[in-house]
């Protein structure tokens, strides 16, 4: 139930009389543009009457209106009736003195009123909107001088009209009234014009009834208690009568005007309206009534009543929830101290429908300081918590992290501890991503841990595990994170993410492995991850995540030397025909394309990779294209090596066609990988031009694409940038990681190569006297070998 006065089905009421109510209804877009476009391309054939000109321009502004009010959005209606108002306008200044030109300015400016009260209805629920009270103000304001000029030029003869004018007159400057201050004398002026207006008679049977009614509010508001009692009994009595939810609203505001509320009170809860239109109608009987108390035991109880009849409308988003909770943010600025802990909730809601959170925040603390006095402890932990969640709304993280640690903190919360405990991490994290300056990571990781320790049954104990996790990755603690993530159960939203993460992680354990071919090691490490992904695939609930997994799989049974291909491929057939979502079948069809390439199927593997490039997206084949690349440089088959350069190649060659669909990381790496593919097919010339024509600095710093281009550079005999390029990868590796020793290695290695013995020896030497192990495995074979050859007197 809105606070609009008069009902809006009497739109059209002045249309119906000059065009007839047999017009067509168009609902389509497509089918109201063809509509109008008929229509008005016989308003531009002049061959037709000026008359009839003019009736088909009405028909399409009546057209235009029914579009509006069947719109489902705000901004649709208005630009409908935009329509129409421009279009009866030029129709009228292009034919000034037609012989309708009353009923074209008359129909405009019933336009210009809907388009306000459009506006005005937005204002009224969005209070701080100030474009939409500006415009309703300006549209009302036009509407009326409009129907002032009309309603002063029309002549007696145009009896219909001049009571449609009057009438629409009346209900502008009653909506204008509303957009004034209470009480003001801008209000009483319009609504003193408004009742003159409708002092006149006003016989039109359709009109009879709504004019009544507007009357008896106008007069209630002017506190003319006896003329509005007689006006609504005109409008009860009218043939046809305004609807019934309009004739209680006039009721109760007579009633009220009077300061008969319980009275008001009893006729609303006798009325068959909603339960939410009763709410709202009570709320502001009680409110109206509240106004009226000194503070005392009287005005609590009416206090009591307004907030008891507000309690159904939380936590509801409908029109009149909302409007109540307006209305009750605007009467009451606090309770009185003898009212529930609940009534500080309410009203702390309706603050935050006006905007106010730092209010709502305020509200529910002293909320909840009224549930403490109470013996109320977990009422109390509740309302400090949505006194934080307001804080933290507002962007006031510190402000909100200190009262959500007191709700988590406190033993008698109840349910709202670990609630506040998981806020209490968001408003951490934001700190931090604001980089308030009392905020730090110490702080966010400790709420982190405390959500696990004290809360380790509850669903945000497993949000916690996910963001430490990642935390615990970020900072290098890989066998931390994935232990943390092993324990998000099955049942919790983030396990796949968690197992597909850690998935990943034993991916790139077992790829850092094989950097110093320990083969013992590399085994135990595929072996580990093959295991850790089969269980997972037991704990699977459907299809996306069996496939998900299985995806994993793949990825890791086409690890060169240990993974197996012809696994790889049937797995792939397999979640080709039953993944459900299309994503994880192109996946799959794409890893198909190196598993049949690993199993020396280089025709077929050709023959998928030109119609891949017809049905993926160059980014997603760029994963393809790395996964070649590893496998044709781990070969250590000559013919293997151009094969799978000629695939790639291929690819690649489609990928560059539309650099556009890639990030610069992404592109920077299809060239390095494009450089690759020449030399792997044996042509040095364009390998060593791509590098001039298109490398600069790293397309990533990712210890994969640094490794690659590395061995680019030593392929190419580019051995000072080769250096460069391990340097890097050296710094940022882990000391002591098998990255770190073979980047270390690699820069020893392109120092030889390079003629720099003397260099390459010390870098060996100082690594030997730290970790004489050198890495283990292989790589500790090659360090010995390359030592060997180096002469230091050099």
């Amino acid at each position: 139930m809105r606070r609009r006065g008069t009902s809006p089905t009497v739109f059209l009421v002045a249309w119906a009389l000059f065009v007839g109510c047999d017009l067509p209804w168009v609902k389509a877009d497509d089918d109201l543009e063809k509509h109008l476009a008929a229509l008005q391309s016989q308003v531009a054939n002049h061959s037709l009457g000026l008359e009839k000109r003019g009736q088909l321009v009405l028909e399409m502004a009546a057209t235009l209106d029914r579009a509006a009010q069947s719109a489902s959005t705000a901004q649709e209606r208005r630009k409908r009736w935009t329509e129409a108002i421009t279009l009866i306008d030029r129709f009228d200044s292009e034919n000034q003195g037609h012989s309708q030109a009353n009923q074209f300015r008359f129909q405009s400016a019933v336009y210009l009123w809907a388009r306000g009260r459009l506006w005005a209805d937005q204002q009224e629920l969005t209070p701080g909107d100030r474009e939409a009270r500006n415009s309703a103000i300006e549209n009302l304001d036009v509407a009326i001088s409009r129907f002032r000029a009309l309603n002063g030029a029309l002549r007696a003869e145009d009896k219909v009209l001049a009571q449609n004018v009057r009438f629409r007159l009346a209900q502008a400057l009653a909506d204008r009234a509303r957009l004034d201050p209470d009480d003001s004398e801008e209000q009483r002026s319009r609504l003193r014009e408004a009742e003159q207006v409708l002092g006149k008679p006003i016989d039109e049977p359709a009109l009879v009834g709504f004019a009544s009614l507007l009357r008896a509010e106008v007069l209630a508001k002017l506190g003319d208690e006896k003329g509005a009692t007689t006006a609504l009994e005109s409008a009860e009595k009218a043939t046809p009568p305004p609807p019934p939810e309009a004739i209680l609203e006039a009721k109760i505001g007579i009633a009220t005007a009077g300061k008969r509320f319980d009275q008001a009170v009893k006729a609303i809860e006798s009325s068959t309206i909603g339960a939410t239109g009763k709410a709202l109608l009570t709320l502001r009987v009680r409110l109206n009534q509240r106004a009226r108390l000194a503070p005392g035991s009287a005005r609590s109880e009416v206090e009591k009543a307004l907030f008891q009849a507000v309690r159904p409308l939380q936590g509801s988003s409908n029109t009149e929830a909302r409007l109540a909770l307006l209305d009750l943010a605007r009467g009451i600025k606090e309770p009185d101290d003898t009212q529930d802990p609940s009534a500080w909730d309410i009203l702390a809601e309706a603050a935050i429908a006006a905007g106010d959170l730092a209010r709502a925040s305020a509200l529910n603390t002293k909320g909840a300081e009224r549930a403490d006095a109470v013996g109320q402890p977990e009422k109390a932990a509740a309302l400090r918590l949505r006194a934080g969640a307001s804080l933290f709304q507002a962007g006031k993280f510190l402000e909100a992290d200190a009262i959500l640690t007191r709700v988590a903190d406190d033993r008698q919360g109840g349910a709202s501890r670990a609630k506040a405990g998981l806020l209490r991490i968001m408003a951490r994290a934001r700190a931090l991503a604001t980089k308030l300056p009392e905020a730090s990571q110490s702080a966010y990781t400790a709420a982190l841990e405390a959500q696990i320790r004290d809360f380790p049954t509850d669903s945000s104990a497993n949000e916690a595990r996910w963001l430490l996790g990642k935390y615990r990755l970020a900072t290098s603690k890989s066998a931390e994170a994935q232990a943390l993530w092993a324990e998000i159960p099955h049942s919790d939203p983030h396990w796949l993410d968690a197992r597909l993460a850690i998935a990943e992680l034993r991916q790139e354990a077992l790829d850092t492995q094989r950097m110093n071919n320990d083969r013992t090691l590399v085994r135990q490490r595929y072996t580990e991850a093959r295991s850790f992904l089969n269980e997972s695939y037991t704990q699977c609930q459907n299809d996306s995540q069996r496939a998900a997994i299985n995806l994993a799989l793949v990825r890791l049974e086409l690890t060169p030397e240990v993974g197996q291909a012809e696994e790889a491929r049937r797995l792939c057939e397999s979640i080709q025909r039953s993944a459900s979502q299309a994503e994880q079948r192109d996946r799959a069809r794409r890893f198909h394309l190196v598993a049949i390439a690993a199993l020396n199927h280089f025709l077929e593997a050709e023959q998928a990779a030109r119609s891949e490039l017809k049905l993926s997206h160059p980014a997603d084949l760029l994963e393809t294209a790395r996964l070649l690349d590893l496998v044709a440089s781990e070969s250590s088959s000559d013919l293997k090596v151009r094969r799978f350069g000629l695939i790639n190649r291929l690819l690649l060659a489609g990928i560059l066609e539309h650099p556009e669909e890639l990030s610069r990381a992404q592109l920077g790496e299809a060239k390095l990988r494009q450089t690759r593919a020449w030399l792997f097919i044996g042509d040095e010339a364009r390998s060593r031009a791509s590098i001039t024509a298109e490398w600069g600095t790293p397309p990533s710093l990712d210890d994969r694409i640094l490794r690659d281009m590395a061995d680019t550079y030593i392929r190419l005999s580019a051995f000072d940038l080769a250096a460069e390029v391990q340097r890097l990868r050296s710094r940022q590796a882990v000391t002591g990681s098998p990255a770190w020793f073979e980047s270390r290695y690699g820069v020893a290695l392109a120092q030889y190569r390079a003629g720099k013995n003397r260099e390459a020896a010390k870098l060996i030497d100082a690594t030997a006297i730290l970790h004489p192990e050198l890495g283990g495995g292989d790589l500790r074979d090659k360090f010995v070998h390359l030592r060997e050859r180096l002469n230091p007197e050099q």
